[in-house]
């Protein structure tokens, strides 16, 4: 049976190419193989495999690998986690949070230049329009050497008639952080789903 490779390549591009595996079948997960791609030989990295065409590919269509670079993966991905445990862990053990550094250091970065543009999205703005308000409103900030959150309402007012008092409750990094309550997201009802997951894989482990 036919065995299908996905690949990468060193392009500006997120497309992934899917490439029948090598004659000697020694193709796998984190390998560099030169590959037929745009009428050139080129070098690509294995990053799935699948026993199918992907949808919509007739299996006439998929050029094989005409080489593997590396007789062992690039990137063993259990021997690497290993190797980070074994730092990680004794580095949890031992860390000390700096909360007041964090904090002053999460509102220089203008992380809630989004928020602040879907403040304005959720008062009837376009969000190209929005977007480019918060960029220059950002560009004063930068100037002034201060944040969203302390910028003066009247230069917020300035920028767009839109903004009002609320804005500062949009943009309080508090809100930003609570208001992502997604899988994977950094509000702490996320943080602690994601803990509790954790804990109860490695109960099932044990």
């Amino acid at each position: 049976m036919p065995e299908y490779f996905d690949l990468v390549f060193n392009i500006p591009s997120a497309r992934v190419f899917s490439y029948l595996g090598d004659e000697k079948g020694e193709a796998e997960f984190g390998k560099r193989a030169m590959v037929p791609f745009g009428g050139r030989d080129c070098l690509g990295f294995i990053i799935g495999q699948r026993d199918s065409p992907p949808p919509g590919i007739k299996e006439s269509a998929i050029k094989p690998i005409r080489r593997l670079v590396d007789k062992e993966p690039v990137f063993d991905a259990i021997d690497t986690v290993k190797q980070c445990l074994a730092v990680f862990a004794p580095m949890m053990a031992t860390i000390v949070f700096k909360r007041d550094k964090m904090r002053a250091a999460v509102a220089e970065g203008f992380l809630n230049a989004t928020d602040c543009a879907d403040y304005l999205v959720k008062k009837g703005l376009p969000f190209r329009e929005a977007y480019g308000i918060v960029g220059r409103l950002v560009r004063t900030c930068i100037e002034r050497g201060c944040t969203l959150e302390t910028l003066p309402l009247a230069d917020y007012r300035l920028a767009c008639p839109v903004f009002g008092e609320d804005v500062f409750e949009a943009l309080a990094l508090e809100n930003c952080v609570n208001a992502r309550n997604v899988t994977g997201g950094p509000s702490p009802e996320a943080v602690l789903a994601h803990i509790k997951k954790v804990r109860e894989f490695q109960a099932e482990e044990i």
